[in-house]
């Protein structure tokens, strides 16, 4: 054969099962919230600038900096995690009435 037909090594090769790739993120309850609220933020603004009418107010600068400060702790006790998981269900169940309203 010869050797310009051959293929080159390209990639990485993982055999074991238990090798995962470093780069996977574990999903946890205010992780999946804070991406739904961010979706559903993203959602809003683009009926908003279909229909031509005014952006619902999100306060999203302030829920930001709550998610940010929360996910930022290296270690988390049970109040805190259920206080920031009702924050962040209540900021995104606000996002769906909107939505919801400006559909109807």
């Amino acid at each position: 054969p010869n050797q310009a037909e051959e293929p080159k090594n390209k990639g990485k090769l993982q055999i074991d099962a238990t090798i995962v790739g470093a780069k996977i993120k574990y999903p946890t309850d205010l992780g999946l919230l804070n991406d739904a609220r961010e979706k559903s933020e993203t959602i809003i603004d683009i009926l908003c600038l279909e229909l031509k009418i005014e952006i619902y107010r999100t306060y999203r600068i302030q829920v930001r900096k709550k998610w940010l400060n929360f996910s930022k702790k290296k270690s988390k006790n049970y109040n805190e995690i259920r206080i920031g998981v009702g924050q962040q269900f209540n900021y995104f169940k606000r996002n769906l009435k909107n939505i919801s309203k400006t559909v109807d």
